[in-house]
């Protein structure tokens, strides 16, 4: 009996390979769903921003081989608001954006916007968004914590969280940023001239660089605090003299105050990214609002930002 068991352990994971290399099958192109491509459009407005973008393509063909053909150059892009409205231009050379300066039309908190969308082959679409107020950071918590990566040194890593309160009464929906600028001096040149180069490093939230959003569920009109974050008190820069120890640069922290589309479809777009090469992972279908046969999403946001220099 004990014999009889051990081989039906044994014997287990080999009909479960076998059963499960049944079910993949090689499937005709002809019976393939063949969709005709549609319009993706994806733009976001905010009172922040001192131009408005619009990405336009078409979607990727089930069979055969994706082409410059899905960048869509020839539309007409208008956004309005009341009797109000502007004319986003193809940029040249770009993948589909359309782009036009907000001084001909200012982005607003409160005001609903209009996008129209007219397509080479003459379909018109549609989507509306409405910019939400803006929501103060009230507070900033700065602190440290004592870390040992990959057998190293203890070092110290520096924390940093902010607090919002939550309007009562209606639903509210976040998405938390930060970054850093740094500023490393590079030797170049044939004479060894120093150069400052200055750039912006995300600071990371929940291990999501730039991609951490949350909503106000179960805790309408509450204080709200952010996931911890870390940036860097100094940065190191390396030379031909060896490398020299700098005070960090200043640190940005974003509270962004999105609708709800603009939600939906950022945190759908997070879960497609965890989701990807992983075979046991559920699809991800991405939501949109955009009306009259396309995909994407155009949506709206308002932003508050507060600063602050290492010490």
């Amino acid at each position: 009996m004990i014999r009889y068991v051990f081989l039906s352990i044994l014997l287990s994971p080999v009909l479960f390979m076998t059963g499960c290399s049944s079910l993949v099958q090689d499937v005709p192109d002809a019976k393939v769903p063949q969709e005709p491509q549609k319009p993706v459009i994806v733009g976001f407005i905010s009172p922040q921003d001192s131009a408005v973008g619009v990405s336009i393509q078409l979607t990727k063909p089930v069979l055969g081989t994706l082409t410059a053909n899905s960048i869509v150059s020839g539309a007409v892009v208008t956004i309005s608001e009341g009797n109000r409205f502007m004319a986003l231009p193809f940029v040249p050379g770009s993948e589909g954006v359309y782009l036009a300066r907000t001084r001909n039309l200012r982005i607003e908190a409160g005001k609903t916007y209009k996008l129209f969308v007219t397509m080479p082959t003459g379909q018109t679409l549609s989507a509306t968004a409405k910019v939400p107020e803006p929501i103060a950071i009230q507070e900033v918590v700065l602190d440290s914590v004592l870390a040992r990566d990959f057998g190293s040194l203890p070092t110290y890593r520096y924390t940093v969280r902010f607090k919002w309160r939550d309007p009562a009464g209606e639903a509210n929906y976040y998405r938390i940023n930060a970054d850093q600028l740094f500023s490393e001096k590079v030797t170049t040149g044939p004479n060894n001239q120093t150069q400052v180069i200055t750039s912006a490093q995300r600071i990371s939230f929940l291990n999501q660089d730039g991609r951490y959003v949350v909503s106000d569920v179960n805790q309408d009109g509450e204080p709200l605090t952010s996931a911890t974050g870390y940036y860097n008190k100094y940065v190191i820069s390396y030379s031909t003299n060896g490398a020299t120890r700098a005070p960090g640069g200043p640190v940005t922290l974003y509270l962004l105050n999105t609708d709800k589309s603009y939600y939906d479809y950022h945190s759908a777009l997070n879960r497609y990214s965890d989701a990807d090469g992983n075979p046991f992972a559920e699809p991800v279908l991405l939501p949109g609002n955009i009306e009259g046969g396309g995909l994407g999403c155009f949506a709206a946001f308002n932003q508050s930002v507060v600063r602050f220099t290492p010490k």
